[in-house]
């Protein structure tokens, strides 16, 4: 880490490990915060592992680092602040319900084809 790298962004998040999860927190505006928890079944590594939770993390991490690019505040229910129940749908191998910026529910997968999305969103 290098000076750089400080302060954090402002779309960073805390993570922390708490025994039988990885946890990521996001704060909030005005002391309002949102924290989702994967299992460290679904945080498996090697060739038949379920590494669901890992791609959870990261899609989540991308999608918050490109809402900042573009100067978006991060929504929940969207891909850069996923409900908890969203979550669940994923880990269990089920169809996350997607939403775009207004609450509006999208066709398909929390993560597939944000750019489209936001296009209908403009026009």
């Amino acid at each position: 880490m290098s000076a750089l790298d400080y302060p954090p962004p402002a779309h960073a998040g805390y993570v922390w490990y708490r025994g039988d999860a990885l946890m990521l927190a996001f704060p909030g505006e005005n002391g309002s915060g949102h924290t989702i928890c994967i299992p460290l079944e679904k945080l498996a590594i090697g060739r038949e592992a379920d590494q669901r939770g890992w791609l959870i993390f990261l899609e989540t991490l991308r999608a918050r680092a490109t809402s900042a690019q573009q100067s978006r505040r991060p929504q929940l229910g969207t891909p850069d602040t996923p409900t908890r129940t969203q979550v669940e749908a994923l880990l269990a191998g089920q169809r996350g319900k997607a939403y775009d910026v207004r609450g509006r529910e999208k066709i398909g997968d929390l993560w597939e084809d944000e750019d489209a999305s936001r296009e209908e969103d403009v026009g």
